[in-house]
Protein backbone atom coordinates (compact mmCIF):
# COMPACT_ATOMS: atom_id res chain seq x y z
CA UNK A 1 0.00 0.00 0.00
CA UNK A 2 2.80 2.46 0.80
CA UNK A 3 4.14 1.99 -2.72
CA UNK A 4 0.72 2.76 -4.18
CA UNK A 5 0.49 5.93 -2.11
CA UNK A 6 4.00 7.03 -3.05
CA UNK A 7 3.07 6.54 -6.70
CA UNK A 8 -0.16 8.50 -6.10
CA UNK A 9 -2.18 5.41 -7.00
CA UNK A 10 -4.82 6.09 -4.39
CA UNK A 11 -7.35 3.73 -5.95
CA UNK A 12 -4.98 0.79 -5.51
CA UNK A 13 -4.12 1.84 -1.96
CA UNK A 14 -7.79 2.12 -1.03
CA UNK A 15 -8.53 -1.26 -2.64
CA UNK A 16 -5.73 -2.84 -0.59
CA UNK A 17 -7.13 -1.41 2.63
CA UNK A 18 -10.64 -2.60 1.78
CA UNK A 19 -9.33 -6.10 0.95
CA UNK A 20 -7.53 -6.19 4.29
CA UNK A 21 -10.75 -5.25 6.09
CA UNK A 22 -12.75 -7.85 4.14
CA UNK A 23 -10.28 -10.57 5.14
CA UNK A 24 -10.38 -9.62 8.85
CA UNK A 25 -13.57 -7.62 9.52
CA UNK A 26 -13.16 -7.82 13.30
CA UNK A 27 -9.81 -5.99 13.15
CA UNK A 28 -10.45 -2.33 13.97
CA UNK A 29 -6.89 -1.27 13.03
CA UNK A 30 -7.59 -1.79 9.33
CA UNK A 31 -10.82 0.19 9.64
CA UNK A 32 -9.00 3.05 11.33
CA UNK A 33 -6.34 3.07 8.62
CA UNK A 34 -9.02 3.24 5.93
CA UNK A 35 -10.78 6.12 7.71
CA UNK A 36 -7.50 8.00 8.07
CA UNK A 37 -6.60 7.29 4.43
CA UNK A 38 -9.95 8.59 3.23
CA UNK A 39 -9.56 11.76 5.31
CA UNK A 40 -6.06 12.40 4.01
CA UNK A 41 -6.41 11.34 0.36
CA UNK A 42 -10.11 11.62 -0.50
CA UNK A 43 -12.28 13.88 1.65
CA UNK A 44 -13.30 14.26 5.26
CA UNK A 45 -16.90 13.65 4.21
CA UNK A 46 -15.98 10.23 2.78
CA UNK A 47 -14.01 9.42 5.92
CA UNK A 48 -16.88 10.36 8.22
CA UNK A 49 -19.38 8.43 6.08
CA UNK A 50 -17.15 5.33 6.23
CA UNK A 51 -16.69 5.67 9.99
CA UNK A 52 -20.44 5.93 10.44
CA UNK A 53 -20.93 2.84 8.26
CA UNK A 54 -18.42 0.85 10.32
CA UNK A 55 -20.12 1.98 13.53
CA UNK A 56 -23.54 0.92 12.25
CA UNK A 57 -22.18 -2.44 11.07
CA UNK A 58 -20.47 -3.07 14.39
CA UNK A 59 -22.10 -1.32 17.35
CA UNK A 60 -19.34 -2.77 19.54
CA UNK A 61 -16.65 -0.89 17.65
CA UNK A 62 -13.69 -0.25 19.92
CA UNK A 63 -13.24 3.03 21.79
CA UNK A 64 -10.10 3.61 19.71
CA UNK A 65 -12.13 3.45 16.51
CA UNK A 66 -14.72 5.84 17.90
CA UNK A 67 -11.90 8.18 18.94
CA UNK A 68 -10.44 7.96 15.43
CA UNK A 69 -13.85 8.82 14.00
CA UNK A 70 -14.05 11.86 16.27
CA UNK A 71 -10.58 13.02 15.21
CA UNK A 72 -11.59 12.73 11.56
CA UNK A 73 -14.70 14.79 12.20
CA UNK A 74 -12.58 17.42 13.93
CA UNK A 75 -10.07 17.46 11.08
CA UNK A 76 -7.26 15.98 13.13
CA UNK A 77 -6.78 12.66 11.33
CA UNK A 78 -2.97 13.00 11.46
CA UNK A 79 -3.16 13.13 15.26
CA UNK A 80 -5.20 9.93 15.30
CA UNK A 81 -2.74 8.15 13.04
CA UNK A 82 0.10 8.96 15.46
CA UNK A 83 -1.95 7.66 18.39
CA UNK A 84 -2.99 4.40 16.77
CA UNK A 85 -0.11 3.50 14.45
CA UNK A 86 1.26 0.07 15.30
Amino acid sequence: MQYSISQKNFDAAEATLRETIASAPENSDGKLHLIEFLAAQRSKDQAVAQAEKFTLESPRMTPEARYGELLVQLGEADHGEKNFAR
